[in-house]
């Protein structure tokens, strides 16, 4: 068997040893009878195979030569024809509109806005709206309530513009009041209802309502672009006098506010460095029906970036020094950004900063508050955070985060015990922390079709309270607009919110708390343009009728649509 495997190798050893020696005796011309068409043949994968170095080389020369051949190239003439040409008229610019319209629950609503013609330097316009609504609405014990409200805003701005800056400014009136319509249906464990029938105030004249009316005006000042030293700046001014009134048959108790601020930013760009500051100081002095108090918070924020090939980082501290506070506050401040491929931005940082919460700031959280509530401010002292933003396609972009942060003297709305019926809010206050986590992803396949998703999860830890009262666990939001051929333009809106809990009315009955169920709404709108001017609109929500509840005792509006018309001039 070893005599015959060394024959065989033997003949191998000497078969490559003639067909070497050959190869160096070939010494003849080579005619090429074609021309010469490179082709590629087709890609197999390569497979991850072992390879072993032979000792043996065998050096091959081949040489060739391409004879040049001009080639005739014919070239056929034709005339084109002479197009017409005319003049390009500007897109006729609509300085104003007015807008009106209609729906179920009584619900009327009309928009006014007047602006100038276009001018370099100046600019002025005028707007004035109304929304109301005054339908009833069913509560849980089957009766009808009159659940009636408005809002009216008045507003004058303008704006001039300098060689490189702009100054605005406007004055501005706000009207919005809302009926308490809200009643406790509970039952406790002896069958009995807290609120007795005979105090369950059904009609519009007998109900009580809450009133808020600002007046104020702004002003500011802003850099329109970066100097040519790299020197940007901003700088605000505003005033606003909030009056709050709660009337009902016996009791009328009005409460006043007095709000002002001054905000000033700037930046320094200097190639791969960029610095800047940014200082707000707000005052506020409340007139209530049994005392008055003042406040000032000044906040100092500067800063510095850098900026390298791929890398950005923004850092300092931040200042807040209130005047009942002997010493000041202090927050960090950083953020890092690395663009890896200029599509997926990776990012940390933290942060933090202390929350003013005035009259009209509460008031846009709940208007259904209870006389004299002062509202103590919000430390948030420590903010982690996380995230992935980018885009995975052309049209596509996303941003997901997480987030966990520290917070102290943290409010949250709760029934006003000392009212049977339990219409307005008080506050309740609790230390502890916050991880939140979600993000948004939005596409926009073409300019005349848009997708947008957001979601975010809340998890709450506190160190008293079982609950975060009235606050979510969750929430989801869906919307995509479509327009076809600048004639339609359809929307549709989905938005989804986990239960919320609240302090329970009956301990034996329900426990420490009261769960309120999450609610599905979705509405649908379109607009159809007649011509350049006119304009039909329709808005449909909450399709599925479903009364759910934004605060304990409140139930919302069912299936309600609007109806109207838009014209531009």
């Amino acid at each position: 068997m070893k005599s015959g495997l060394c024959l065989f190798i033997a003949g191998i050893l000497s078969l490559l040893g003639q067909v070497g020696y050959g190869q160096e005796s070939i010494n003849k011309e080579v005619r090429v009878v074609k021309a010469y068409n490179p082709t590629i043949s087709d890609a197999f994968k390569a497979r991850f195979i072992p390879t072993l170095d032979d000792t043996v080389q065998v050096e091959t020369r081949f040489n060739y030569y391409i004879e040049p051949v001009k080639q005739p190239i014919q070239f056929r003439l034709k005339s084109l024809k002479s197009v017409g040409m005319s003049h390009d008229k500007s897109p006729e610019l609509k300085n104003s509109y007015v807008r009106a319209g209609f729906g179920n629950y009584w619900t009327p609503m009309a928009e006014m806005d007047i602006n100038t013609t276009r001018n370099q330097n100046t600019n002025l316009g005028f707007n004035m709206s109304h929304f109301s609504s005054q339908g009833r609405i069913k509560m849980a014990d089957d009766q009808k309530v009159y659940a009636g409200y408005a809002d009216n805003q008045v507003k004058l701005y303008g704006s001039r513009i300098y060689r490189s800056s702009t100054l605005s400014a406007d004055m501005h009136f706000n009207e919005d009041h809302y009926f308490l319509y809200g009643y406790n249906t509970d039952t406790l464990s002896d069958n009995s209802l807290i609120t007795p029938l005979n105090m369950r105030v059904l009609s519009k004249d007998s109900l009580p309502y809450q009133q808020y009316i600002v007046v104020g005006t702004a002003l500011r000042l802003k850099s329109d672009e970066k100097s040519r030293n790299g020197f940007e700046y901003q700088l605000d001014l505003d005033y606003d006098f909030l009056h709050k009134l709660y009337r009902d048959l016996k009791v009328n108790s009005p409460e006043a506010e007095h709000g002002a601020g001054l905000h000033f930013a700037f930046s320094h760009e200097l190639k791969n460095l960029t610095y800047g500051a940014e200082t707000r100081g707000q005052y506020f002095y409340r007139i209530r029906s049994t005392d008055s108090l003042s406040n000032m918070l000044i906040k100092l924020d500067p800063w510095i970036g850098f900026n390298w090939e791929i890398v950005s980082l923004k850092a300092g501290p931040k200042l807040a020094l209130n005047r009942f506070d002997s010493s000041p506050y202090l927050f960090p401040r950083v953020k890092l950004e690395v663009n890896i491929t200029n599509t997926v931005v990776p990012y940390i940082g933290l942060d933090g900063y202390y929350e003013i919460n005035d009259l009209l700031k509460i008031k846009q959280e709940n208007p259904y508050l209870v006389d004299d509530l002062d509202v103590d401010p919000t430390i948030h002292k420590f903010i982690a955070f996380g995230g992935l933003r980018g885009r995975f396609l052309p049209k596509a972009a996303f941003n997901l985060f997480v987030q966990w942060e520290d917070v102290q003297d943290w409010h949250f709305y709760v029934p006003d015990i000392t009212n049977p019926s339990r219409k307005r809010f008080d506050v309740v206050y609790d230390d502890g922390s916050l991880l939140r986590m979600g993000g948004e992803v939005s596409i926009h396949p073409s300019e005349n079709l848009g997708f947008i998703l957001k979601g975010h999860y809340y998890q709450y830890t506190l160190d008293s309270l079982d609950y975060a009262w009235h606050m979510p666990i969750w929430d989801l939001s869906f919307s995509t607009r479509y327009a076809f051929r600048e004639k339609i333009t359809l929307q549709a809106d989905l938005y989804l919110i986990g239960s919320q809990f609240v302090p329970s009315e009956d301990l034996s009955k329900f426990g420490p708390a009261q769960e309120l169920n999450g609610l599905i709404d979705i509405n649908l709108s379109g607009e159809y343009r007649i011509n350049q001017n006119i304009s039909a609109f329709a808005r449909v929500n909450n399709i599925i009728s479903d009364h759910y509840y934004t605060w304990h005792n409140y139930p919302m509006q069912g299936l309600n649509f609007l109806l109207g018309v838009n014209w531009s001039f």
